[in-house]
């Protein structure tokens, strides 16, 4: 089995835009475009916390400026990341993120984008 991204429209229409992801689908993150104007809070970028490990990693949104709009999905055991944005067709790509994340047993259970 492998992880899918579905997205569900205002009617209740399901549509799949992503598959093929992995197991166990989590985190999953819109990646949002900064404030028009800079407000006091944690610095901006993508948070990631892993259980087994108690640590709290964190990204840069600078690395993440090609893709606001776009939504940054992982795999809770594996630590594997994709980027899931709109193509020229009308569908979604997904594309596999490039990471300095250990290769070791992950169980990430939780996770933030702050613009």
């Amino acid at each position: 089995m492998s992880g899918a991204v579905l997205a569900i429209d205002r009617k209740g229409n399901v549509k799949t835009i992503a598959k093929g992801l992995g197991k166990g689908l989590n985190p999953i993150v819109v990646l949002r475009a900064p404030p028009a104007k800079a407000v006091a809070g944690p610095a901006a970028g993508f948070y990631l916390a892993d259980t087994i490990t108690k640590q709290v990693l964190f990204s840069p949104a600078s690395g993440f400026a090609a893709f606001t709009g776009s939504v940054l999905v992982g795999t809770e055991l594996t630590g594997q990341l994709w980027v899931i944005q709109p193509n020229a067709s009308g569908g979604f790509d997904a594309l596999a993120a490039t990471t300095d994340l250990p290769d070791h047993p992950w169980n990430i259970e939780g996770s933030a984008y702050v613009p």
